[in-house]
């Protein structure tokens, strides 16, 4: 019976000491977003394809984009290359508004769908938003890249129509976040599936940043079945007013 309690005890201490040091490295990933949240993307490669039911590619959109500070010290936006299905289009791009919108017909009067985007725009590492995010870290450790990486899942509250959740995986010897993976619930009534990937990493300057995000989704448009992939490629960080 001693040897029984013994063990219980040994199990109790160590699932108590796991959730202590789960939460403490998600305290250090928020810390990290803290430290580099002013940083603003100086170069953005995009792609844009939109795929039918059957699989194939319809419309694919590339373009390349310069960010800077103007006089006023507002981060501007310049379109130095873009094509359309393999056309050079960057002249109406920098003329206009560089396309874009919402690639399911939401958008425009259907304020609905737009707003349950919204929440999207923020992190559930922003330390203003752990009052909305609920974490729960999962059992065991994983390996993206040659880094150890410790599982969470979580549930960020916004105050859009759909709460945000998915994964988040962070290094367990820096605290750093790795990956995040982020869907929408309830999807917005046009999607079927949807889901949004970061990639974190240090840049040249030895800057923790966002690297990459991905967009992949499907739904219908007009009875159309329609899949969308899309990737933003981030570079040359510097630092906002």
């Amino acid at each position: 019976m001693r040897a029984v309690a013994t063990t219980l005890l040994a199990f109790l201490l160590f699932t108590v000491s796991t959730e202590v040091f789960s939460n403490a490295l998600w305290d250090e990933a928020v810390k990290h977003f803290e430290e580099t949240s002013s940083l603003v993307p100086g170069r953005m490669e995009t792609r844009f394809d939109q795929y039918n039911g059957r699989g194939r590619l319809v419309s694919s959109e590339v373009a390349e984009l310069v960010l800077r500070l103007d006089e006023s010290g507002e981060v501007v936006t310049e379109v130095v290359y873009a094509s359309s299905n393999g056309d050079d289009v960057t002249d109406d791009r920098q003329d206009g508004d560089g396309g874009g919108g919402n690639p399911f017909g939401g958008g425009g009067d259907d304020d609905e769908d737009s707003n349950m985007f919204s929440g999207l725009q923020l992190s559930p590492f922003d330390p203003e938003q752990q009052e909305r995010v609920t974490v729960t870290p999962i059992a065991g450790q994983s390996t993206i890249n040659g880094v150890r990486v410790q599982l969470f899942e979580f549930v960020h509250e916004t105050d859009s129509r759909s709460d945000n959740t998915g994964r988040a995986w962070i290094d367990v010897e820096t605290g750093e976040p790795v990956l995040l993976e982020v869907t929408l619930s309830p999807l917005p009534r046009l999607l079927s599936e949807f889901t949004m990937r970061q990639e974190f990493g240090r840049d040249e300057n030895d800057r923790l940043v966002m690297n990459r995000m991905e967009f992949h989704g499907e739904g219908t448009l007009l009875l159309i079945r329609r899949r969308i992939e899309s990737e933003l490629v981030f570079s040359d960080y510097f630092p906002s007013p």
